[in-house]
């Protein structure tokens, strides 16, 4: 047991610095660097989530918007709806009544894209999810 200890001790005393200006730098740099590191992390990763909501959100809004119109004017004025809808969001959207919304393999992401979604629309719709058939069901 003492003989591995001893040995595990001269293993690592190997890959470390004997002079004081090696030593010097592997306790000022190495904290830094790791600091360094640990922050760009935190702050990218929080980025990423700020950037990845805020499209949502705003894609959710989109189709909160073009919902809503077609609950507003009725299906006779859907075609003037999409168009709009495309001409000014760059969104293609139809509109097929008792179809259910084609299953995702990123189940998670396409639940609280159509939970905001749902959230922003008129209080007349309804969005349900089936974990058993994996599809999501809209009513209004």
């Amino acid at each position: 047991m003492r003989w591995r200890r001893l040995r595990i001790r001269l293993g690592i005393k190997r890959f470390l610095p004997t002079s004081l200006f090696g030593r010097s730098l592997l306790i000022f740099i190495l904290p830094v660097a790791m600091m360094q590191v640990a922050v760009t992390w935190a702050f990218f990763e929080e980025h990423w989530e700020t950037v990845t909501s805020r499209l949502s959100d705003s894609v959710a809004g989109d189709v909160a918007m073009v919902a809503e119109l077609h609950q507003r004017y009725g299906a006779a004025e859907f075609p003037a709806v999409s168009a709009m809808a495309f001409d000014t969001m760059g969104l293609s959207v139809d509109f097929r009544p008792g179809e259910d919304l084609p299953v995702s393999r990123r189940r998670d992401d396409i639940r609280a894209a159509i939970t905001r979604a749902a959230r922003l629309t008129a209080s007349g719709v309804w969005v349900r999810w089936c974990t058993l058939c994996n599809q999501a069901k809209v009513s209004g």
